[in-house]
């Protein structure tokens, strides 16, 4: 029996937390998209839904990037952020509707945690509506990963060359007082670069 099935049928089966927890590592190493139904069922696990997340992050599937997408409809909390950050560690492109819901959510933690996740996908679909939640006004307790979220953005932009002016905007718009020092300056330390 191969390793992916043998931890497949750890996790299936009755096997205590440790044994769960190697299960999913071996998975991230050796897990194929078989593995990804039986980890998908993990998501919803509070202790285990860390672990499916490890596992399924790297996994090159589609059906890994859908498992993620499909579990915050039926999460919530610190659940529900973990998910929004394997889909921003995986640059979910597929997923950008949900992390724009997302944006809306009454959870500060899940706000913030969306806005980092679509700035690391990276795409004009997915920073326009971080872009939009900031000239709306950033909801109470959110302003550090938002600002985490336009750096991301400013940064991404500089890179892909061509939209100086809109990484300058950005920038110039984290160096108002309404955001943390280390921002500011991040957002300083960027413009002197331009």
């Amino acid at each position: 029996m191969s390793e992916e099935l043998q931890a497949i049928e750890i996790l299936e089966g009755n096997a205590d937390w440790t044994a769960k927890q190697t299960a999913c590592r071996t998975l991230r190493l050796k897990g194929t998209v078989k593995s990804v139904p039986v980890l998908a069922r993990l998501l919803n696990d509070a202790q285990m839904s860390q672990f499916a997340r490890y596992a399924l992050e790297p996994m090159p599937y589609e059906a890994a990037g859908q498992a993620l997408v499909a579990a915050l409809a039926t999460t919530s909390g610190s659940v529900k952020v973990g998910i929004i950050n394997s889909l921003g560690v995986r640059a979910e492109a597929g997923a950008v509707a949900e992390l724009e819901a997302a944006l809306t959510d009454a959870d500060p933690a899940v706000v913030g945690a969306a806005a980092v996740a679509l700035a690391r996908i990276g795409t004009r679909e997915s920073t326009r509506p971080v872009i939009r939640l900031v000239r709306g006004g950033l909801p109470a307790g959110t302003g550090a990963d938002v600002a985490d979220a336009l750096l991301t953005i400013a940064a991404s932009a500089a890179e892909r060359g061509g939209r100086a002016e809109m990484t300058r905007r950005l920038l110039e718009a984290l160096q108002g007082a309404a955001w943390p020092k280390h921002i500011r300056e991040a957002a300083t330390a960027g413009l002197q670069q331009l």
